[in-house]
């Protein structure tokens, strides 16, 4: 594990020099989505965070990574889970995030919304965030990053995006009003059965994970 650890400190350092992009692709999503549909940031901001699990292995392949882990004496073992506890690590870093954020959504802006509100659409950022890194870091073992950018890439970057032009596109389609009214009997329903959801959306969240981890060890260790 201690090996694993220093291999996640590693990759924060690769990860570096893509960092402004990172940052101004997050600051863009809170300015546009938060004068009309802040808490959706809950769920957009995890996705965007997908987006961090492609660059150590951007550099891995264009760097040839593999000679520089065989040098220092890493097992295949370490890597693997280093992958995994990076993928927890960003995860951590937009709850942090999101705590003072929705603080400033309820208390700053005033907007009307609860706490358990804000829980269920966090989850729902976990859960997607989950799903898609389940997807991503075994399609990179198998077929490294230029091979299955097309899948692991444009995927959450599609719905990071998207989701405001369809808060938006939807708005003019329905007209405001409808459109407000559909999101809040939409809220009403997850409201009622906010604890059922998040705590569904957590459990789905680890099994696509724990899954995840299997394909990939299968992938990278025990089929070579």
């Amino acid at each position: 594990m201690a090996e694993s650890i220093k291999l996640v400190k590693l990759d924060f350092m690769i990860i570096k020099q893509y960092w402004k992009e990172i940052v101004m692709s997050g600051l863009m999503l809170t300015i546009i989505l938060g004068s009309t549909m802040p808490l959706i940031l809950n769920v957009v901001l995890f996705l965007v965070a997908n987006t961090l699990l492609s660059y150590p292995f951007i550099v891995q392949e264009k760097d040839k990574m593999d000679k520089f882990y065989s040098i220092i004496a890493v097992s295949k073992e370490d890597i693997l889970k280093s992958k995994y506890l990076s993928t927890l690590v960003y995860m951590m870093m937009i709850v942090i995030f999101l705590i003072p954020l929705n603080l400033f959504i309820k208390y700053g802006i005033k907007e009307e919304v609860t706490t358990e509100t804000i829980l269920l659409w966090a989850s729902i950022g976990v859960l997607l965030y989950g799903f898609v890194a389940a997807i991503q870091i075994p399609c990179y073992f198998k077929w490294g990053y230029t091979k299955s950018k097309m899948i692991t890439v444009i995927f959450p970057v599609a719905i990071g995006f998207g989701t405001p032009i369809v808060v938006i596109g939807g708005s003019k389609l329905l007209g405001e009003d409808v459109f407000k009214n559909l999101l809040g009997d939409i809220g009403s329903f997850l409201n009622t059965h906010h604890s059922a959801i998040i705590l569904g959306c957590l459990t789905l969240g680890i099994i696509c994970f724990t899954i995840s981890y299997y394909i990939s060890k299968r992938i990278y260790i025990l089929s070579k």
